[in-house]
């Protein structure tokens, strides 16, 4: 069990979407974070475009990470903004990593890793609606 996973089940308050769902799309968004960062230090030098890139989606990915972890005064609209925005900037920030995904790994492996957490945070929206 990771410490998220422990965390979030040991919150007094009860998530609004299911408990599986928000754990996995919390460690996607964390995981997304250093993913990105990764990325952004291998590109740099010669693709500062594709590094802000990456940066900007780091951040965002973290910011919601953190919002989402705050079970206990969990705000959905708030949440729902920053899954929005998170997804968008994931969407981007994958798109410019395929760019240059055959000839740089860590661009392929952020591409992958940007997409999934696009999705993730995708379907936590239509959770969060349907509550």
């Amino acid at each position: 069990m990771t410490y998220v996973q422990e965390l979030v089940k040991a919150s007094p308050a009860q998530s609004p979407v299911d408990e599986k769902q928000l754990i996995e799309a919390i460690e996607l968004l964390y995981d997304g974070a250093a993913t990105c960062t990764a990325c952004a230090d291998a590109c740099m030098d010669d693709m500062p475009h594709c590094a802000v890139t990456c940066l900007n989606c780091a951040d965002v990915c973290l910011a919601t990470a953190k919002v989402l972890s705050r079970t206990s005064a969990f705000d959905a609209e708030t949440a729902r903004q920053l899954l929005s925005a998170c997804e968008q900037i994931c969407r981007t920030c994958a798109e410019h990593c395929r760019m240059h995904a055959d000839d740089r790994e860590h661009c392929r492996v952020c591409a992958e890793s940007c997409e999934r957490r696009a999705d993730a945070c995708a379907q936590l929206i239509e959770a969060l609606d349907a509550a």
